[in-house]
C-alpha cells in the first residue's frame, strides 16, 4: 500500500504518517522549512521496519503539486491514500495582512488541496481514499485576525459553530463530500 501525505514532518501530519507505516504503508510525505525533522521522521519510521521519504516542497510554488505527486508516484510505485494535510498561516492582523500573504494561504491551503485531488484521480489505485484536514486556527473573537479567518466560515455554514482541527476532523461531513447526518 502506498501513501502519500502533505505536510507530513511534524503535527498531524507526522502522526498521520507514523500511523499509515505502522499499517503497512510507504509513505511519501512533503514538507517544507527544516528537512532535520523530514529526516529524522525517515530514520524514525526505518527504525521501526516501515518506510517513509520526505520530499521539500513548496506547496505554493506553480506545478509543485504536479512534480511532488510524480515523484511520490515514481518512489512508491504507485498509491492508495492521499492526505492533504499542508497548511500555512499568515500571523497577522488583517489590517497588516498583504496581498502576497493572501495568495500564499490560499496557494497552499485551497489550491494546493485542490490540484492534488485533481493528481490523484488520475493516478491512484482502484478504492483509494482521501483525507483532507480543512483548517489550521481554532475560532476566537478576534475579529481581526489574518486571511485564515474566512476558511472557518465553510465549517460554519455547515455545522453552526466552529472547531479546531480535531474537531473538524472528528465530524466534517458534507453533502457534497460525503454522507452527513442530517442536522437536529
Amino acid at each position: 500500500m502506498g501513501a502519500i501525505v502533505t505536510g507530513g514532518s511534524r503535527g498531524i501530519g507526522r502522526s498521520v504518517v507514523e500511523r499509515l507505516v505502522a499499517d503497512g504503508a510507504r509513505v511519501a510525505f512533503s514538507y517544507l522549512s527544516g528537512a532535520e525533522p523530514a529526516v529524522e521522521l525517515e530514520r524514525k519510521t526505518a527504525a521501526d521496519g516501515g518506510a517513509a521519504k520526505g520530499f521539500r516542497v513548496d506547496l505554493a510554488e506553480p506545478d509543485a503539486v504536479r512534480d511532488f505527486l510524480a515523484a511520490a508516484q515514481e518512489w512508491l510505485g504507485g498509491f492508495d491514500i492521499l492526505a492533504n494535510n499542508a497548511s500555512c498561516v499568515v500571523r497577522a492582523s488583517l489590517a497588516e495582512t498583504t496581498d502576497d500573504d493572501f495568495d500564499r494561504v490560499m496557494a497552499v491551503n485551497a489550491k494546493a488541496v485542490f490540484l492534488a485531488l485533481r493528481e490523484a484521480a488520475g493516478h491512484m489505485r482502484d478504492g483509494g481514499r482521501v483525507i483532507t484536514v480543512s483548517t489550521i486556527i481554532t475560532p476566537a473573537g478576534d475579529s481581526g485576525s489574518g486571511p485564515l479567518r474566512g476558511q472557518q466560515g465553510r465549517h460554519r455554514a455547515v455545522h453552526g459553530r466552529g472547531g479546531t482541527r480535531t474537531g473538524i476532523a472528528r465530524h466534517h461531513r458534507h453533502r457534497w463530500c460525503c454522507p452527513c447526518p442530517p442536522r437536529a
